[in-house]
């Protein structure tokens, strides 16, 4: 009479077992690191704060004096918000715009225009911006 082996179905359903768990571990470390968007999302929300900030203050201006609307920063009474990757100067009827975190550099400058009632972004690129930084200037200010 042959000796056979007891039960190998068993040893290989366990080791089966053993072998989807590991791989589930490696896959759930593997996309764990989110590094990228957590930079994407910090740029983002510094040039969206600069953004809503002058937005809010050009509004302002329409209704009390629209002559003033555009000019400098102190007929609106604006101040810069203090964000962390990015520097806000001001220039004729805008600003500029200069910041890098991580893959995304941007030097830029943006000045409001009003067309029929609307308010309209005319963004110029400066040497200093690369295509991941005018990416997300552009989603920002359309």
């Amino acid at each position: 009479m042959p000796i056979r082996n007891r039960h190998p179905k068993k040893y290989y359903i366990v080791i089966m077992k053993i072998l989807m768990i590991i791989l589930v571990l490696l896959l759930q470390w593997g996309f764990s690191y989110d590094g990228d968007m957590d930079e994407y999302r910090v740029f983002k929300e510094d040039l969206t704060l600069v953004r809503d900030t002058y937005v809010s203050c050009v509004n302002l201006m329409i209704d009390e004096a629209p002559e003033k609307a555009f000019g400098t920063w102190k007929d609106l009474e604006f101040e810069p918000p203090q964000t962390t990757y990015v520097e806000v100067t001001e220039v004729k009827g805008g600003f500029a715009v200069k910041g890098q975190h991580g893959a995304y550099k941007l030097n830029v400058e943006i000045r409001l225009e009003e067309k029929e009632g609307d308010l309209l972004y005319r963004i110029k690129f400066l040497k200093g911006s690369n295509g991941p930084g005018k990416e997300i200037a552009g989603e920002v200010f359309r």
